[in-house]
């Protein structure tokens, strides 16, 4: 990632520290299938938007490896623009930043929880709404990962849980 410098790192107000250790494995996305010494992706959310054009998606990813990774791109058939959109730090409203031109980090053994208050993706459909959607995250060690995105309406809560934590699953 060092030719990437100039690139922006999300908002640690995304993140939940979670204290497990372990090593890099396979990517899971069945319901608490969860290898806390993995990444691991779960509850990869679309909720669709009264407006029509506009859809937003929310990710949680517990990065239980014992290195930073970093999402480096995102893309899901039936959209042509996806944008971060983030909390504008010490102001009201957000930072939208395409995600052509940004990364997002998820530090070791802490966890990327996606939220409408918090981070997420807005991406620009191509036609009408999606009966389904798949979305697909590139990583910076060069790997990638489809996950099924669950369609959620527009007035849908997205699922609150996180990794890392057996109470809270």
């Amino acid at each position: 990632m060092a030719n990437q410098a100039k690139r922006w790192r999300v908002a640690a107000g995304a993140f939940f520290i979670a204290g497990q250790s372990g090593v890099l494995a396979e990517v899971t996305n069945g319901l608490h299938q969860i290898n806390y010494d993995a990444l691991t992706i779960e509850h990869a959310e679309l909720a669709l938007t009264p407006d029509g054009a506009t859809d937003k998606a929310y990710v949680t990813v517990y990065n239980g490896t014992p290195d930073d990774m970093a999402i480096v791109s995102v893309k899901v058939a039936g959209y042509t623009t996806a944008t971060l959109v983030s909390p504008m730090a010490k102001s009201k409203g957000f930072e939208q930043v395409p995600l052509s031109d940004t990364y997002v980090v998820i530090p070791r053994k802490a966890e990327l929880d996606m939220g409408p208050d918090s981070v997420f993706i807005s991406l620009v459909r191509n036609s009408g709404p999606p009966k389904a959607a798949t979305m697909t995250l590139k990583f910076d060690d060069g790997t990638s990962r489809a996950v099924p995105l669950e369609i959620i309406a527009p007035d849908s809560a997205e699922t609150n849980h996180h990794h890392g934590e057996p109470n809270r699953e």
